[in-house]
């Protein structure tokens, strides 16, 4: 059972770290800035921000009333001098996952040695944090960047980027992506082709009926995956809660991402539990079964 206090803590922390609107990833810039301008003017007593668009939110975090800006615990990374603008950041280590993926790429001895390099949109934090260190330790094992492109983090932008990547006829050893490879590996399917290797540091539950799928057509890719982004906020509920009840918080904290085969994740795949849920979290098989039979 969840203690009481750990509860409490919980609900004291979704209840601190709320504002009137949700941090969604606006591809539309203007109505970004709107929903951060005015998330400051309403000085919630504490924020818990997931930022791709690193460039848009600094200035306006720079710009915040003073006395706003202890409320904003951000998640993801942004540039080194805006830690005296933030209460704290919490950029989990994406440049440690793209080297880790791509070392296991390499171990695998997957062939051929080319790859192909995707994110959602041009500009976004996290590509500029992973994408380098995996290009720099791929490249430096010899391996070649056959294309790179952009999914929109959506599922028809991924499915465009993935029969573009078939149409053009580049025979890659592996996809990197930091969105979800469902649509990708579904278009060598349906292309009745042999699936490359596969690394996506934001999978979903779906990636469980996938897997399923190629292993009745006899496919068998090696599928990487790291810990789904949506369960950083944890810390950084618990960092608002800290700051809320004047503890110290440090300026950045650096939490590890791991990376591991998908398979290895199987003791999650419980029914009941949405497609569109992240992978990776802090409860038991058993504990999530206890959610959903009571939910």
């Amino acid at each position: 059972m969840i203690r009481p206090l750990l509860l409490a803590m919980v609900m004291l922390g979704l209840a601190a770290c709320s504002s009137k609107y949700p941090d969604y990833e606006d591809l539309e810039t203007q109505p970004y800035y709107s929903n951060l301008r005015d998330t400051f003017q309403r000085a919630p007593a504490s924020r818990v921000s997931f930022q791709s668009l690193d460039g848009l939110a600094s200035p306006q975090l720079s710009r915040a009333p003073a006395r706003r800006r202890p409320s904003a615990v951000i998640v993801r990374p942004l540039p080194d001098d805006t830690t005296g603008v933030t209460a704290s950041q919490i950029p989990f280590d994406l440049c440690a996952m793209g080297r880790t993926a791509a070392q296991q790429l390499i171990q695998a001895g997957v062939s051929p040695r080319s790859y192909a390099l995707y994110t959602g949109i041009p500009g976004n934090s996290v590509a500029a944090a992973w994408h380098p260190c995996a290009r720099e330790t791929l490249q430096g094992a010899g391996w070649t960047e056959a294309t790179q492109g952009f999914t929109q983090w959506t599922p028809q932008g991924a499915s465009q980027a993935a029969n573009a990547l078939l149409a053009s006829g580049q025979q890659v050893g592996a996809i990197l992506n930091d969105d979800h490879m469902d649509e990708f590996l579904r278009a060598y399917l349906a292309a009745g082709l042999t699936p490359p290797a596969t690394f996506n540091d934001a999978p979903r539950f779906s990636a469980f009926t996938v897997a399923e799928e190629l292993r009745a057509a006899n496919q068998d890719p090696l599928t990487l995956v790291a810990n789904g982004h949506a369960w950083y906020g944890r810390p950084a509920v618990t960092a608002g809660v800290m700051i809320k009840s004047g503890l110290q918080v440090a300026p950045k904290i650096v939490p590890p991402v791991p990376v591991v085969p998908l398979s290895e994740t199987a003791e999650q795949n419980l029914p009941g539990i949405p497609a569109t849920t992240p992978i990776g979290t802090l409860l038991t098989p058993e504990q999530m079964q206890m959610a959903i039979s009571s939910s």
